[in-house]
């Protein structure tokens, strides 16, 4: 399934290519299928005063929200939540 990658601000890439690593894993692990053909849209930014939070989401090339999630920047203690299936 091909993927989108959005990110609000640059990072570091080896941050950036370990959080992009980490969501991959969580599409797979959730089961995030797209209701629309072409590939999921995934919106990611890192924020907090020293960079320590992870926010996004993932949508459907419709606009609809398949997934939202907050955490850690490095992606491995997030907080989920599975929108609407398509």
């Amino acid at each position: 399934m091909k993927k989108e990658f959005y990110w609000f601000n640059e990072h570091d890439i080896e941050q950036v290519a370990l959080v992009e690593k980490e969501i991959s894993n969580i599409i797979i692990e959730q089961n995030i299928v797209p209701c629309h053909t072409g590939a999921l849209k995934i919106h990611l930014d890192i924020t907090g005063e020293l960079d320590t939070i992870l926010d996004g989401n993932i949508t459907c090339q419709c606009g609809k929200e398949l997934l939202t999630f907050q955490g850690s920047a490095d992606a491995k203690n997030l907080l989920i939540k599975k929108g609407t299936p398509c």
